[in-house]
């Protein structure tokens, strides 16, 4: 939030995505369509290393998800009429 601040934007709000939602809203959709990517965008060597990071970090997420989470932070940019 210090760092919102200190680039002059106001802070709205923040939450932590549940389990449950980050899992069945990310993780399951992208474990199923990520393998056919990389064999779609196999000539592409910029997608690949996006394809394998995504992989990696729901690995991540699937074995820590006690210690790991995802908060979203909403805020308006300073200059930004609302």
């Amino acid at each position: 939030m210090a760092v919102v601040r200190r680039a002059g934007h106001a802070s709205l709000g923040h939450f932590t995505l549940s389990e449950s939602a980050w899992w069945e809203l990310h993780c399951r959709p992208a474990r199923r369509a990520l393998p056919g990517l990389s064999g779609k965008y196999r000539h592409h060597s910029e997608v690949l290393p996006v394809v394998q990071a995504e992989l990696a970090e729901i690995g991540m997420y699937r074995r820590y998800s006690d210690d790991h989470g995802y908060v979203l932070y909403v805020m308006r940019m300073q200059g930004v009429p609302t």
